[in-house]
């Protein structure tokens, strides 16, 4: 993935706030804390996402997750948020014909090509709120069984953003909860992700982090 320019650290009103550390060059522990985060593709976002991170989390720039266990790449147990500017939807996720295409410029647009999206038994687009943002909220997933190795260049797809990154499955019998938001003109989904094991302490982790989120500009 390529990475995204991220803005030295700065002071919020009432104390010291950082941006996540780790952009481009992989994820590292983080104490828990509220940071800044960039969003993916859209770094030049106002204003930016604020997280309330818990303990056991690592950073990456424009996400958090808990993910290796020794000798395994994810673990069974996986689960992390991440901030996304969104631009194309895979037509498939895994064959070999599939592109991205553009699904429109509208939170909707976009929600109901993520719904629709095949293998990933997509839920209809409710209304949401968040940090005072309206927007729609979708439920996604990644067939139990499948093997990604019989996937083109062995990756499960679901999205690319504006800087040529994209988004990625980690595992068979993942969940993505999706947030998708207009912020002050800019078209954000907040990927709050699981795999089968996590627990619904664990889920709940996530679902929590989203509930206090804040957005906030530099000064």
């Amino acid at each position: 993935m390529p990475p995204t320019r991220t803005p030295s650290s700065a002071r919020a009103s009432g104390g010291s706030l950082q941006f996540l550390p780790g952009q481009g060059h992989g994820f590292v522990a983080i104490p828990a804390g509220t940071y800044w985060v960039v969003v993916q593709g859209a770094s030049a976002a106002r204003p930016f996402p604020v997280v309330r991170v818990p303990v056991g989390f690592a950073g990456g720039g424009f996400a958090v997750d808990a993910v290796s266990v020794p000798g395994a790449a994810v673990a069974p147990d996986a689960r992390g948020l991440a901030f996304w500017g969104a631009q194309g939807v895979f037509t498939n996720p895994c064959t070999a014909g599939k592109h991205a295409v553009d699904p429109g410029p509208s939170v909707s647009d976009l929600a109901r090509a993520l719904a629709t999206q095949p293998l990933r038994s997509g839920t209809a687009p409710v209304p949401v709120t968040v940090a005072g943002y309206q927007g729609l909220y979708v439920e996604t997933s990644v067939p139990a069984h499948i093997d990604f190795t019989k996937c083109k260049d062995g990756y499960f797809d679901s999205w690319t953003s504006s800087n040529g990154g994209g988004r990625f499955q980690q595992g068979p019998g993942q969940k993505d909860r999706l947030w998708i938001l207009n912020v002050h003109g800019y078209r954000l989904v907040i990927d709050g992700w699981h795999m089968p094991a996590a627990t619904q302490q664990q889920i709940n982790q996530i679902t929590e982090m989203v509930k206090t989120l804040t957005f906030q500009t530099t000064s």
